[in-house]
Formats: structure tokens, C-alpha cells, sequence
């Protein structure tokens, strides 16, 4: 919960921010209850002193006097919000959740981030207009990216060995045309 307070307001009433403070502190609690009992029955007490809502902190008395009592909404208002707003996520400017997924370390990140795609392309047709569900950063497209670059290097390689293998046979097999025993042929070549 975040509590905007109008500094005139504060003013002409008197208060200060550490009065909000005070108030806030000693009527937002949970307080120890009990209970009652007898031979047949037991019954629990519970003090409902949390205040959970906007609406619940706006009607928050931060003095009385007499018949006049300063609630919060006179000097400001309560809004529910972030607790740190330095740290608010956003996506392309428009606030967000963000929700990270950390795969297990012996699991497959490619596997993973492929279900987890199919997931959010079953719940898409589910979600309420004006949401969407995006990604802003994805492990496993470096991962695929790597995967391709060896299957690439291998088929370079072999072709390679490939190659190799057979030129050194054309120059073994023109060593024996020439004369030599196979096996000189094959030092030679």
C-alpha cells in the first residue's frame, strides 16, 4: 500500500508525515485475540485491526478532536501499488509482470523453453483483452543458435576427413602404379 499525502493539506491540519507514520503503526495491527470456553464449547476471538484495502487505510483517523476527526483522505490517499517504484517492471514503457523461469540444472534448455512456448500459446486465447504474453529474453535461441553452429562444423569436418582420406588414397594408389609394393606405397603416400 502507498500513501500519497498533499503537504498543504498536511499543513492546515497540523500534521506531520511522522504523525501519518504514528497512526499507521499503532492502528495497522494484528492484535493478539483469545478465546472463550466452557465444558461443551470453545470458540476463538479474532481482533480484525490489519488493514488490507485502499478504502481501509483512506478511513484511517489520524486525529480526533472532539466531533472532528482528520481521516487520511483528507491529506491525501492510500493506492495500492509497488513497494519500490525505482524497481517497477516495464515492457516498452507500459508497466508489467515479468516472470522468469529457471530451468533445473540438469534439465534441457531448448525442451524447456519449448513447452513453456506451447503453454503460453494454449492460455493466449484465455487471457482478457489488452493482455499479452511476451518474451523478452529467451536462453535457448543462444542455445539452438550453438547446436546449429557445431552440426555445421561437423559436416565441415567430416567432409574435411572425407577429403583428405581421399586424396591420400589417389596418391597411395599412383605410388603402386609407379612401381612400388603396397606397402611402400602407403609410407610414401
Amino acid at each position: 500500500m502507498r500513501l500519497w499525502l498533499d503537504a498543504e493539506k498536511l499543513a492546515a491540519h497540523q500534521l506531520t508525515v511522522l504523525d501519518v507514520e504514528r497512526s499507521v503503526r499503532q492502528q495497522n495491527v494484528e492484535l493478539p485475540s483469545g478465546r472463550v470456553e466452557n465444558l461443551s464449547r470453545e470458540l476463538t476471538i479474532q481482533t480484525r485491526g490489519e488493514m488490507k484495502t485502499p478504502e481501509e487505510f483512506n478511513q484511517l483517523v489520524l486525529r480526533s478532536d472532539g466531533a472532528k476527526r482528520v481521516r487520511l483522505r483528507d491529506i491525501g490517499e492510500a493506492r495500492a501499488g509497488v513497494e519500490n517504484e525505482r524497481t517497477i517492471a516495464r515492457n516498452n514503457g507500459c508497466p508489467c509482470i515479468f516472470l522468469g523461469v529457471v530451468k533445473q540444472s540438469k534439465a534441457n534448455t531448448v525442451q524447456v523453453a519449448d513447452a513453456i512456448k506451447a503453454e503460453v500459446e494454449r492460455l493466449k486465447p484465455s487471457l482478457s483483452h489488452g493482455i499479452e504474453m511476451v518474451f523478452n529474453y529467451d536462453e535457448s535461441i543462444y542455445v539452438s543458435s550453438a547446436i546449429t553452429e557445431v552440426r555445421q562444423s561437423l559436416v565441415l569436418a567430416i567432409g574435411v576427413v572425407v577429403d583428405d582420406a581421399i586424396v591420400v588414397l589417389e596418391n597411395i594408389h599412383r605410388h603402386i602404379e609407379a612401381g612400388l609394393k603396397p606397402m611402400e606405397a602407403a609410407w610414401s603416400g
